[in-house]
């Protein structure tokens, strides 16, 4: 059970860089078929509640530009460096049975 949970985030960092050469594989085929690129940005994951805040441009202008450049940025590109990331993480848990009891 513990190496499994070690392994965690190994596991989950292999399926976000899958997720993200399977989407990089589907905008390519979209684009081989339409003849038009079809971004997926990070704001594709955000409700449209979430859009009603930043199109308001009274109140954190300097605030709103930043998230709004973030929100623009590939899912795909975020899912593989998530994904890099996570593969090169292991979580360093001991078994109960090799804790030391002083």
């Amino acid at each position: 059970m513990f190496k499994i949970i070690q392994k965690l985030p190994v596991i989950l960092g292999v399926a976000c860089v899958l997720c993200a050469i399977t989407i990089l594989f589907l905008q390519i085929a979209c684009w081989l078929y339409y003849g038009h690129w079809t971004p997926w940005p990070i704001s594709i994951l955000l409700e449209n509640s979430a859009w009603l805040w930043l199109a308001n441009d009274s109140e954190w202008i300097g605030l709103k530009t930043i998230l709004n450049f973030l929100l623009k940025i590939p899912l795909s590109l975020c899912l593989f460096i998530l994904g890099v990331y996570l593969s090169t993480v292991e979580f360093k848990l001991e078994s109960p049975s090799t804790k030391s009891t002083n």
